[in-house]
């Protein structure tokens, strides 16, 4: 990789701006393309690099981190404002079907409600990737089945 590659992120992140679906997706590409490379480069500059040049490099890095967290910052709000208003669409085509005492529980949970609910569905797949989420979802075992899920599932097809 040359010199110039280390640190492109200033000329990347634009160009991927507009794709980012939402909250979870930037996620994925902080956590299994920014930081790996991010922590790649500096480690190796920090282990390799000696005298002048290192401190040279260490002078830059200190000030170049903290602009990069900011960066990043900034595109994780506004990831999570995205997935918001795809949340309050979805909640808003939703909760008129739903019984009135579900409207206020997340979204996650209105969905594994009605998922589980449908008869012929043994098992839900739901994303554990963190305490939160499962803590989250078993709060439906505690909840009797939707009675029917039918005008559900017709209602949200015509929106």
């Amino acid at each position: 990789m040359a010199p110039a590659d280390f640190f492109t992120w200033a000329i990347e992140l634009p160009r991927m701006r507009p794709q980012i679906q939402g909250l979870e997706h930037w996620e994925q590409i902080e956590h299994q393309m920014i930081a790996p490379h991010i922590n790649q480069v500096m480690q190796a500059l920090t282990r390799h690099l000696t005298g002048t040049v290192a401190e040279q490099w260490e002078a830059w890095r200190d000030r170049y981190v903290p602009q990069l967290l900011i960066l990043l910052g900034g595109l994780r709000r506004e990831a999570t404002e995205r997935s918001r208003a795809k949340t309050a669409m979805v909640s808003a085509a939703l909760d008129p079907l739903l019984p009135e005492v579900r409207r206020n529980e997340t979204l996650s949970r209105k969905a594994l409600w009605v998922l589980t609910s449908t008869p012929g569905v043994a098992s839900v797949l739901n994303g554990m990737r963190t305490r939160t989420y499962v803590e989250d979802s078993l709060a439906i075992l505690k909840w009797e089945p939707m009675p029917t899920v039918r005008p559900l599932y017709e209602g949200m097809r015509s929106r």
